[in-house]
């Protein structure tokens, strides 16, 4: 499966080796590109398909995050990308760890502590790669004819990621209803139970399986489901999804 280049825009000055050297270790092939302030950031993300944004605190101005709420509006930014603060002070990482609750502060790491530093930035990649695989999955799917979810393999409760057009269409749920919840909620009375148990044993194994069960839509009305479900690999070769 194709998986899009990773990019890490970096806005550093004086620290930009420092911060680079860490990057490096979480993945040595990522690409790098560094610009020395915020207000240069538009320009690349013009010209770069960013993973992730990493700001030197030393550099990030307490109105940062506003200038980043910015270029989200302006369409500049994708609204997805994860913002990491690089900082060795603890009073600025307090003050922007008060913001994580707009959902762009992912990361406040002191550069002091550069094993754990490494290992949530590793972790943070492998989530941004997932996330870039999985835009690539809905444009792939969004258009066709029958009801396509995206399913989490890597997650106990297996939630959704994605479902098109066609599957909201087809059970009456939006899309917000649908994603994040195990597609269990589709079950009813007259659901047999040992097909769900043949799905499951399915899932478990890693392979594909193909049967016809009795679901229900939003508003309770059954109806025959032809469902299929096959194993997605990741670049790894580990199962990333079911689909």
């Amino acid at each position: 499966m194709l998986t899009p280049e990773q990019a890490i825009l970096l806005v550093a000055d004086t620290h930009a080796d420092q911060w680079k050297g860490l990057i490096r270790q979480a993945d040595a092939a990522v690409r790098i590109e560094c610009v020395p302030t915020m207000r240069a950031v538009p320009d690349s993300a013009a010209t770069v398909s960013i993973s992730v944004l990493c700001l030197d605190g030393m550099l990030a101005a307490q109105n940062s995050l506003l200038f980043i709420e910015e270029m989200i509006a302006g369409a500049k930014l994708k609204s997805h990308t994860p913002v990491v603060l690089l900082t060795s002070d603890a009073t600025i990482a307090a003050r922007y760890k008060a913001h994580s609750s707009i959902g762009r502060v992912l990361l406040c790491r002191s550069s002091q502590d550069h094993d754990a530093f490494v290992a949530e930035f590793r972790s943070l990649l492998a989530q941004s790669r997932m996330q870039a695989q999985l835009q690539l999955f809905a444009a792939a799917l969004e258009g066709t004819a029958n009801g396509l979810i995206v399913v989490d393999a890597h997650s106990d409760e297996q939630p959704i990621l994605y479902a098109n057009a066609a599957f909201t269409q087809l059970t009456g749920y939006s899309n917000t209803e649908v994603v994040g919840r195990n597609c269990r909620f589709l079950q009813g009375a007259d659901t047999d139970a040992a097909v769900v148990k043949e799905f499951r044993a399915a899932l478990q194994a890693g392979r594909e399986h193909t049967a016809e069960l009795i679901n229900y839509r939003k508003d309770g009305t059954p109806f025959w489901n032809r469902l299929s479900v096959r194993p997605l690999n990741g670049p790894d070769g580990a199962i990333q999804y079911f689909v």
